[in-house]
């Protein structure tokens, strides 16, 4: 079991925040006293799902599922396009975002860009928490090194994704959206496969994504473009530790 302290979200959403992810060989007895020894705002559960003896146990201490994480990754060449989204990819241009984009994108994101993550979904938080979570996160992840890319069409950004090389061999594709007006034009695609275009042109071999349930559209993209899946959790959230027995 590994427990975190995530002082990015007390930063991000003012909320004292854990997260807890379960291992395949933690019992109830663990997972229950270690949420009972935690003094928190909002506490965040990772359960995998070969472990229903907790899933049923859940609902014991107030946790809610939220979500299904999924870890997967991409490795080899290039994927292979049909004729149409060759056509659609070379219309289009990739690179790192400008200053004038960055405007854009941020008040895209403050507008409520983001709608069905776990905090925007979540009524006790909504889309303004989760509106400053994502721009808390894109500047943590800038500061720490990921470079962010605009994909642009005929100078109207389409859209957006952020990636950090993690060593020589491996890059990981952290967040990608995108813009409202764009959100249903079957783009979402394009995003996919820069993301790997760029990490190939830094070197690495494979390119490692994460992806929520709430998100239908990039489960379908994601096989499409040839990624593994690595491994799944279900996500639980509780808000306050009063109450907890």
């Amino acid at each position: 079991m590994e427990i975190i302290e995530a002082v990015w979200e007390k930063r991000n959403i003012a909320l004292s925040t854990f997260e807890i992810e379960v291992s395949e060989n933690d019992s109830w007895d663990d997972l229950k006293e270690s949420i009972q020894n935690l003094r928190f705002d909002y506490l965040v559960v990772k359960i995998p799902p070969s472990r229903t003896d907790l899933i049923f146990k859940t609902s014991d201490v107030g946790l809610i599922f939220v979500e299904q994480v999924t870890k997967a990754h991409y490795s080899g060449e290039l994927p292979t396009l049909d004729s149409l989204q060759l056509r659609i990819v070379n219309s289009l241009s990739c690179k790192e975002m400008t200053q004038s984009n960055k405007k854009i994108l941020f008040q895209e994101i403050s507008n409520g860009l983001f709608k069905t993550d776990r905090v925007a979904l979540d009524p006790l938080l909504g889309i303004e928490k989760s509106s400053q979570r994502y721009l808390g996160w894109i500047s943590d992840e800038l500061k720490a090194g990921a470079l962010i890319y605009e994909v642009t069409k005929a100078d109207d950004l389409i859209g957006f994704f952020l990636i950090r090389q993690v060593n020589a061999n491996a890059s990981h594709a952290i967040l990608a959206g995108l813009l409202d007006k764009y959100q249903k034009s079957g783009l979402g695609f394009v995003l996919n496969f820069f993301e790997i275009e760029i990490s190939q042109k830094m070197g690495a071999s494979a390119v490692y994504s994460i992806f929520s349930s709430n998100n239908r559209g990039a489960l379908a993209i994601h096989m499409s473009m040839g990624y593994k899946v690595d491994r799944q959790h279900y996500v639980y959230v509780k808000h306050s530790s009063s109450g907890v027995n």
